[in-house]
């Protein structure tokens, strides 16, 4: 019995019958453990622990596995703000709608496994969301180097072209899905912007515009701590030393007052003070 919990544990916490009986479990030591409550029966084919994910076991229950959003922010991959469960499908079940689940299909093998293959949930990621927050989901697979551009290229090849072209959006640099926003709200307005430039005594800035002025993203989780705080300050007081000028922005500036935020950037830009005078 232990043997066989420890399969399902290193399964995930929910697994297929047919992968345990792959690695020598009879069905009968698999329906014994059902029936004494060490396992929970999802659907028919698999069981769980009872403290597997909640989120896997409803997308498995379904009919599905856990993809899209839901499988990419687990990975660390930025994506849009979602609370609901994403997860993929081969069949049509409009019923699943109505239960809050977003329910993507794609015409690809569900895979023997809880949570689907990071292509397909990819392409489901991508057709998904806003074209901004799509390519900052591209951006951040390539950052984060799940995958690679020919990879990404293969994964995108079952969508249409409008989201196919997408790729030819990123550059891998941007170390945050609120960086590729804007250096694509930038060049929208035909602004020139570097992304992750090295300037001495300051380090990488997530945007350079021009030759001086510097944006910076600043994201809660890396910038909302005392010691981070702190190295802020330090580099802005070394930033002013050196005669640039410095606009941060947060999530929330970003992602809902970016009006307003690119029209400041563009008033700097039009007067020209992102241009050293020489």
């Amino acid at each position: 019995m232990t043997m066989l919990l420890d399969s399902v544990l290193r399964l995930g916490g929910i697994a297929p019958r047919a992968a345990l009986i792959s690695e020598g479990h009879g069905p009968r030591s698999i329906d014994d453990a059902v029936r004494r409550g060490s396992l929970v029966r999802v659907r028919k084919g698999w069981v769980a622990l009872e403290s597997a994910d909640r989120e896997a076991v409803a997308a498995v229950r379904a009919g599905g596995r856990l993809s899209c959003l839901s499988l990419l922010r687990r990975s660390g991959v930025w994506v849009l703000s979602d609370d609901g469960i994403h997860l993929r499908t081969a069949a049509k079940r409009d019923r699943l709608e109505a239960e809050g689940m977003r329910v993507h299909r794609l015409p690809l093998a569900l895979p023997m496994a809880a949570a689907d293959t990071m292509p397909a949930a990819v392409a489901c990621a991508v057709r998904c969301q806003p074209m901004l927050d799509a390519v900052a989901t591209l951006d951040s697979v390539l950052n984060r180097r799940l995958m690679t551009p020919s990879e990404l290229s293969d994964a995108l090849a079952v969508l249409p072209e409008k989201h196919r072209a997408l790729l030819a959006r990123t550059d891998g640099s941007a170390q945050s899905g609120l960086e590729t926003k804007v250096r694509l709200g930038l060049r929208s307005r035909r602004v020139r912007v570097r992304p992750q430039v090295w300037i001495p005594g300051l380090g990488r800035v997530d945007l350079l515009v021009g030759d001086r002025l510097i944006i910076e993203v600043d994201g809660y989780q890396t910038h909302g701590t005392p010691t981070g705080f702190k190295e802020d300050r330090r580099r802005d007081r070394e930033a002013a030393a050196q005669g640039y000028l410095v606009l941060r922005f947060t999530h929330w500036d970003v992602c809902y007052d970016w009006a307003r935020c690119l029209q400041s950037i563009l008033d700097i830009v039009r007067r020209g003070e992102h241009r050293r005078s020489h």
